[in-house]
């Protein structure tokens, strides 16, 4: 059986690939400042982020890990066409919907009232786009482009 050429790589991949990359690695930095205590970033914030934050739940700052480092990685995969990519972009949904679930609903304050309304829209979207990166990267797999 003769070897099977690789499929030709789309248009849009590298766009999508840079995308989701620029996408986790603003969510990567925010991680790391806050984690790492990054002074002057931190200044940038209100107060009641830093408390928010400070008062997470092991689970709940576990999965934020986990988001953030499988869509980091899942955009690496995606822009060297493995098909890794789709699963971990499968894990980074489901750990940001996880601590999403638990900012909305469960924290004390609510995200709305520790950060204003605008937080919600930007935590969705975020949610929204992880997610759309995620069926995109199947549906590449299931093309045969991711390898």
């Amino acid at each position: 059986m003769p070897p099977t050429r690789p499929l030709p790589r789309p248009w849009h991949l590298i766009p999508v690939g840079v995308a989701a990359l620029a996408l986790h690695g603003v969510a990567a930095a925010h991680y790391l400042a806050v984690r790492l205590g990054v002074g002057p970033a931190l200044d940038l914030l209100p107060e009641q982020h830093a408390d928010l934050i400070a008062a997470l739940p092991l689970w709940v700052a576990v999965a934020w890990a986990v988001g953030v480092w499988a869509g980091v990685l899942g955009a690496i995969l995606l822009l060297l066409r493995e098909d890794g990519a789709a699963i971990a972009f499968a894990v980074a949904f489901l750990g940001l919907a996880a601590a999403t679930v638990h900012l909305v609903l469960f924290a004390a304050p609510p995200l709305a009232a520790a950060l204003g309304p605008d937080a919600l829209p930007l935590l969705g979207g975020s949610c929204l786009l992880v997610l759309l990166f995620w069926l995109y990267a199947r549906a590449q797999k299931v093309a045969g482009i991711l390898t």
